[in-house]
């Protein structure tokens, strides 16, 4: 056992004996978590530390200060299964951070995750969409939850809703999400609007939160970890 998952395992039973932890602990743990790939718990952990200063005021200075620091952000926006996403994402011209971005929100980079509907793996694939990918593919098997076949399914996928919608990507995250079909309704009945406007007009309430959230996490990747857009934006961090 290495020292860093001895130093893991450790500190997990110590944290885990605590009924709760004080908010410096839970800063560390999520910190930890995230560091050994338990992303889902550790953006959690990160992101619910605003509340718990809520219920501590004598901790909002320690969280806002903690939040300026860009460390902060690379943990709540890792590179999870980066080289890989990079690899499909750049074979079918989809920038590899909006995949990120995606994934980040489907799944919180966990490769077996199941949703309530039967969504499977990283990107979120339905079996039935899974078939009609590989179809296209010419593959005769695949696993969803290998992490290396969800995220070239789900890649594609983006790509091919990307083509649909003239590479809008709103449309494309939405139809990700909703389905085409119901894309291609709400495009014809809101033509003119903007795209802010067009995505407040979303109907439905989770593929409407599910746009922003995708839109946000693009961009807080790009702002991270792309030279073109870090420069315009220095040092910028809530």
């Amino acid at each position: 056992m290495g020292q860093a998952e001895l130093a893991w395992k450790r500190w997990l039973v110590e944290f885990q004996t605590r009924e709760q932890p004080s908010i410096p602990e839970q800063q560390a743990d999520g910190l930890i978590r995230i560091g050994v790939g338990e992303y889902l718990d550790g953006i959690f952990m990160l992101n619910n530390l605003d509340d718990r200063s809520a219920e501590e005021p004598s901790y909002e200075a320690t969280v806002r200060q903690w939040r300026s620091h860009p460390g902060f952000w690379y943990a709540l926006y890792p590179l999870a299964y980066y080289p890989e996403t990079a690899g499909w994402a750049n074979s079918v011209n989809i920038n590899p951070f909006l995949a990120l971005g995606l994934m980040r929100q489907e799944s919180r980079f966990q490769p077996k995750i199941r949703s309530v509907v039967g969504a499977v793996g990283l990107m979120q694939i339905m079996p039935e969409t899974g078939d009609y990918i590989a179809g296209k593919l010419n593959l005769e098997s695949f696993n969803l939850d290998s992490p290396a076949d969800n995220i070239r399914f789900g890649t594609w996928y983006l790509d091919d809703v990307h083509q649909t919608y003239d590479n809008d990507s709103i449309l494309a995250i939405a139809s990700y999400n909703a389905g085409p079909g119901n894309v291609a309704t709400w495009v014809e009945k809101n033509k003119n609007l903007s795209p802010d406007e067009f995505i407040d007009a979303i109907p439905f309430d989770e593929t409407r939160k599910y746009v922003t959230a995708v839109l946000e996490n693009h961009w807080n990747y790009l702002r991270l970890y792309d030279p073109r857009y870090f420069k315009l934006v220095p040092n910028q961090f809530p």
